[in-house]
């Protein structure tokens, strides 16, 4: 993995694709153009063959996957290329690999002991602040509403290039969106009980970064607060490589899928009360084998990093930024009404994340967690 964090390293793409001509490339349906990706592009594919892949929806479902992997096939690419959103450096993560793989996409997901073979060199350039995709080993998709995830070494790009100027275009509340999603990575993978030196070195690099620059390079589009997210995304990403999500991704999912509540704010409306979940836990509800004291310390440190002394004032600083930058906390006014609403995301929750979790989270506190965001 090379890090290519500096904006003028677009310029590697000629050194990359000097001896590739079949290039497949993956892009966003509208935010290509809009971003500026492919006037940036222009001169480095303007020899090439492209086929350009962009049919799919904002959440990849299996039969946009499977249709990739069709067009993939036939094209014969020598190099793939993805430029967009965590959504879009997801699947083609998912095409390159489950191409060459001799089992449908359906059994690669159940097992991913099915992946035999690598694929071909990815270069990622991301667009949004958010998911870190372009350094991790996993991807997403989706069928029948239910999220899977596919986790393996093989998914991970082989190079990546960040341009913060691909993110001037976004509008505002997407861009709070991933950035809350790249702090709740972080914040996750500090308390995760897969948590180690390394990966938290990588958590407090993320928070440092993305508290300072969220403001200014959301509201006054502060180019290099925008690299700062870019680089704050980019060291969650590598810290949840680590470690994995937990428990506010975990219950996340459903609050996508099933009531249309985009990731990174399904995400940040959950996590600002599991500071208080993960840090003040019944002895009998500690999951992670460090015990009390660690969490006690962990906590500590994390509280620290927010310029706070308590879960509570954590939990105030978090909704309180999270308004400031126009994200709605009120679960109700995101259209989670009653208890069957509740019973129905508790039901479809990620079991593989929620393991993660430094607590153990029962339906109960589940329920008094969102009931308690109905009145926030």
């Amino acid at each position: 993995m090379n890090n290519l964090f500096d904006s003028k390293k677009i310029s590697n793409l000629r050194e990359i694709l000097k001896d590739k001509n079949r290039i497949f490339l993956v892009t966003g349906k509208k935010s290509f153009k809009k971003s500026g990706a492919k006037a940036l592009l222009s001169e480095y594919l303007k020899d090439k063959e492209v086929m350009r892949f962009s049919d799919f929806k904002t959440n990849p479902e299996m039969e946009d996957l499977k249709s990739g992997i069709e067009i993939f096939k036939s094209f014969k690419p020598e190099i793939v290329i993805a430029v967009g959103g965590g959504s879009v450096i997801d699947i083609a993560k998912l095409i390159n690999i489950f191409s060459f793989q001799k089992f449908t996409p359906e059994k690669i997901i159940n097992d991913k002991k099915n992946i035999k073979k690598e694929g071909l060199k990815l270069i990622a350039i991301p667009s949004t602040t958010g998911t870190g995709s372009e350094v991790t080993q996993f991807s997403v998709v989706y069928k029948d509403k239910k999220k899977y995830s596919v986790d393996h070494e093989y998914l991970t790009p082989t190079d990546f290039i960040i341009e913060p100027k691909l993110a001037l275009s976004l509008p505002s509340y997407e861009m709070s969106c991933s950035a809350f999603d790249a702090l709740s990575q972080a914040t996750e993978s500090f308390w995760s009980v897969n948590s180690s030196e390394e990966s938290k070195s990588y958590s407090k690099k993320a928070i440092k970064l993305l508290i300072k620059s969220i403001n200014p390079a959301i509201i006054s589009r502060n180019l290099g607060d925008i690299k700062n997210l870019f680089l704050g995304a980019n060291l969650a990403g590598r810290a949840i490589n680590l470690t994995r999500t937990t428990a506010p991704h975990a219950f996340s999912y459903p609050l996508t899928s099933r009531f249309g509540i985009p990731h990174g704010h399904a995400v940040a409306v959950l996590l600002g009360k599991f500071f208080e979940v993960n840090s003040n836990p019944l002895p009998e509800n500690i999951v992670d084998q460090r015990g009390k004291k660690y969490l006690d310390e962990m906590s500590r440190e994390l509280f620290d990093l927010f310029e706070c002394k308590t879960s509570q004032e954590c939990e105030k600083y978090w909704y309180d930024l999270m308004k400031k930058l126009s994200l709605e906390t009120n679960l109700k006014k995101l259209g989670i009404n009653d208890m069957k609403d509740i019973h129905t995301i508790f039901n479809n929750v990620n079991f593989e994340r929620l393991k993660n979790n430094p607590t153990l989270v029962t339906e109960d506190k589940f329920s008094d967690i969102l009931l308690s965001l109905q009145l926030h």
